[in-house]
């Protein structure tokens, strides 16, 4: 193999540079994402759930009986 790729100037350094900037930018993103998907794991919900309250009826009670514990 040949390394005269890497002493002809084919590709501008600034643009190297650029590219290198690029990488490190996005490797920060993807390092900080995981980071507060972490943390999100680990940590409560920041808002009480709305969702339905459901009511399970006794299959053994009768049907009048259960009405009247209800209230």
């Amino acid at each position: 193999m040949d390394l005269s790729i890497f002493y002809q100037p084919v590709i501008s350094t600034s643009a190297v540079l650029l590219l290198l900037v690029g990488l490190q930018l996005l490797l920060i993103g993807m390092l900080a994402d995981g980071v507060l998907r972490r943390i999100a794991l680990h940590n409560g919900p920041l808002v009480t759930s709305h969702s339905v309250r459901t009511v399970q009826m006794d299959s053994d009670a009768p049907i009048g009986q259960a009405g009247a514990d209800a209230r």
